[in-house]
């Protein structure tokens, strides 16, 4: 039980990792912690730009949903990305976009911007 335990451990201190074509969830709060950690990755909001322009995670760049698929060359794939939008729906959208363009480590924020904002900012 004690080596089970040590191994457990020892995996929940790394980041969590994807394969191309596959997308990882995270909470806000895991997301919080990777930004407050400096990790190396690219925030990337697709909710269009009036929802964007009410709050957004600071860095993160916009590119809205619908756009993403001709915009793909704007973000580099080698690079970690986390996708946000208002309640982890269209992220999931994005990231499978992403994921499926052969995105290195795609993540998508669960509970979007509203968990952000009400649970992570207070």
């Amino acid at each position: 039980m004690a080596v089970a335990m040590l191994i457990a451990g020892c995996g929940a201190a790394q980041e969590p990792k994807s394969a191309p074509g596959k997308v990882i969830e995270l909470s806000t709060a895991e997301v919080r912690q990777m930004l407050d950690e400096g990790k190396q990755v690219t925030v990337l909001d697709v909710r269009e730009d009036s929802e964007f322009k009410e709050g957004h995670i600071p860095g993160a760049k916009l590119i809205p949903l619908g756009t993403l698929s001709s915009r793909l060359q704007e973000l580099n794939p080698k690079e970690p990305v986390i996708v946000v939008c208002r309640s982890g729906n269209r992220s999931a959208q994005g990231a499978e976009i992403l994921a499926k363009a052969g995105f290195q480590t795609v993540y998508n924020m669960a509970g979007g911007m509203s968990q952000w904002k009400g649970k992570v900012e207070k």
